[in-house]
Formats: C-alpha cells, structure tokens, sequence
C-alpha cells in the first residue's frame, strides 16, 4: 500500500507521466512526493531537480553522437529542464512543455525510506536501523545509544581518508543520505548525478552525505548540495548536518 500511490497497479505513475505530459486525479503520495520536490528545488536554487530526466535519456543513447552532436543537443534538451514548469495541484500534474520528463532516482528512496519507518512504528517497532537505500533511526540502540552509521570512502587515494573518516552519529528520527558521482554512470559513461543547470565535466566532492529529520530531504539534498559550493550549502543548512570529502580527500562538515 505504501507504494501503490507510486506504482499504480498498471505500470508507473511517473512513466504515464512521462509518456502522457499531463497525469489527472495523481494519487496524494504521488502530489506529497512532487511538492516535497519542488520546496528543495527551491531550497537549492534548482541544484535538485526532478525534471532532469531528459538530460538523462540523452546521455542513455549519448554513445550514438559524437562529443560536438552531444553538446549541442544536451544545450537543447536543457530547456526541457526546470522545475517551475512543472505544475502540480491534487486533481492534476502536467508540464509546462512537450518533452519534459522526470526522474524520482534522487527523493523516491528517502521517501520510501520515510513512509516504511512510519509504518514499522505505527506496528509498535520502537529501536531499530531502517535501511533500504537511505538509512533512518528509529529510536535507540540496544545498548541505549544513538545509531552510528559509517560513511562509504569514495576516494580513490585510501590513505587520504582513512585517518580522517569516523561514523556519524543519528538521533531518533533522523535520516543519512550519500551521493557520489565515482561508481554508476550512465550509458555513454557520463556520471549518473547531471547538474540541471549547466554542463559539468569536473565535480567538486567524491561525496556528498547530508543528515537530516526526514530521510526524503537527505536523498534530495545530498544530489543538489553536490553541485553547490560550501558557502551555499552553508546558507541554506538549516537544521541540517553535511558530510562531505572533495576531490583532493578534504572534509568538511557543516
């Protein structure tokens, strides 16, 4: 039931999205997803986007086009991008354009993640380490501490790190996501995170980890504070703890 309003019992409520431009009468876990979205787009300056997916499918069949073609069709497909033209309301959800498409790869999981905690406590589990993409705390250790989760090393220079990384500590509720461009890439071998807002070649952290209340906005924001700098993600921070390592192995945390 907790997917249902995601899925659909016929196939995927973003694929008939996608496919159509327009979904009418979208499930209320459906139009709470989107919303969510939108409030940390707005909260990263459009860092995060959900409309990033034709940027996506581009890259999927990228290894058809050589590096000039690629280019100037990635300047294109950017101006499907753009969380402001997708409009949501509880009867409907469109697009502002023809083309335009998303993706829930960076919130769907902390979502998910959020809506199984719920549900494990409504059933009376009162301690126990939720993990299922995002990880999210829920009450205590056995031992009546706070959870610890170590983060992932990334880097590729292991001594760089292994002095210098701990495991971070989680109170009751609160939620840890990672993102990394280094590992999954996409078809053409372009790194599955895509900046929505302008071509990247470099990136600036090997991660990005981001703790907060609920696990939807550590997915979202640990993929939109990985194109913003320190001082940004400093600004915007609130309530929020960040982990992250940048490309020469230094660590910050905010």
């Amino acid at each position: 039931e907790i997917l249902s309003g995601l899925v659909g019992s016929e196939m995927c409520i973003r694929d008939r999205l996608n496919r159509d431009g327009i979904l009418n009468n979208p499930s209320p876990e459906f139009v709470e997803l989107l919303q969510k979205s939108k409030q940390l787009s707005e909260l990263t300056n459009g860092n995060f986007d959900v409309t990033v997916q034709p940027l996506w499918e581009l890259h999927s069949a990228g290894s058809s086009y050589s590096t000039v073609q690629l280019f100037k069709l990635e300047q294109s497909v950017r101006g499907l991008l753009g969380y402001k033209k997708l409009k949501i309301s509880s009867e409907k959800i469109s697009f502002e354009k023809g083309g335009m498409a998303i993706t829930l790869n960076g919130i769907a999981q902390g979502y998910i993640t959020d809506k199984i905690t719920q549900l494990l406590s409504n059933h009376g589990l009162t301690d126990s380490l939720i993990n299922i993409g995002e990880i999210k705390a829920l009450g205590h250790h056995p031992d009546g501490r706070n959870w610890k989760v170590a983060i992932a090393d990334t880097s590729s220079n292991k001594e760089t790190l292994q002095t210098q990384q701990k495991s971070v500590s989680l109170n009751d509720g609160q939620a840890i996501a990672t993102s990394s461009y280094l590992g999954t890439t996409i078809t053409d071998g372009t790194p599955h995170l895509l900046n929505p807002l302008t071509h990247q070649d470099e990136y600036r952290y090997q991660s990005m980890s981001v703790i907060a209340s609920d696990a939807t906005t550590a997915d979202a924001l640990s993929t939109g504070f990985s194109f913003m700098s320190i001082e940004n993600i400093r600004n915007v921070a609130t309530n929020l703890k960040v982990h992250a390592v940048d490309k020469t192995g230094h660590i910050y945390s905010v």
